[in-house]
């Protein structure tokens, strides 16, 4: 018998991303909870989107710190093939290499200081990175980046936002009946 057997678990991840995770849990004897937390959404500023697609063969480097990054930047237009790809970890490459491109560099470290560090044994000075990415995000990688040399573009391709329906799924998973025994 699993050790999660009868748990009851709230999963708070977005619609989209909830479903695999609770399948996981079922197989595992828990009872999850969908109660949606955030929803992702391609930005608002479509613009810098569609001038970074216009400008993508003078970047070098295109750097994906998220498969929500690969998929709301692929998703607003075609797939890159002339840059480079950087991709933070195992996730986010899987991500880059299902649209038919080739990730280039992948730290060892699968955080925003490991990206730097795999940049810092690159010829950067001169280099044009770009960094599509969520709407808030730390600014130690461009900040980072810039520092080596290269020109780094920032742009938000997706962000998160409060589901309409999350205090009412919020309430239901936290009342029960029974309440969780565990809140991811």
């Amino acid at each position: 018998m699993s050790s999660l057997a009868g748990q009851r678990i709230v999963v708070t991840r977005d619609q989209r991303g909830s479903g695999e995770f609770a399948d996981l849990l079922r197989t595992m004897g828990a009872d999850p909870v969908i109660a949606p937390l955030f929803e992702l959404v391609l930005s608002d500023h479509r613009g810098a989107i569609d001038q970074a697609l216009r400008d993508l063969e003078t970047y070098d480097w295109i750097l994906f710190t998220s498969p929500n990054a690969v998929r709301f930047f692929c998703e607003a237009g075609a797939a890159p093939r002339h840059p480079r790809i950087c991709a933070i970890g195992p996730a986010t490459k899987l991500a880059v290499e299902e649209r038919g491109m080739r990730v280039d560099l992948m730290p060892s470290e699968y955080v925003a200081e490991g990206v730097v560090a795999a940049f810092a044994a690159q010829d950067l000075p001169g280099q044009r990175v770009l960094l599509p990415r969520a709407a808030v995000a730390r600014d130690l990688v461009p900040d980072a980046l810039t520092a080596l040399g290269a020109s780094v573009d920032v742009v938000e391709v997706y962000r998160n936002l409060l589901p309409e329906q999350a205090p009412q799924d919020l309430s239901r998973a936290l009342t029960g009946p029974p309440p969780p025994d565990w809140i991811t």
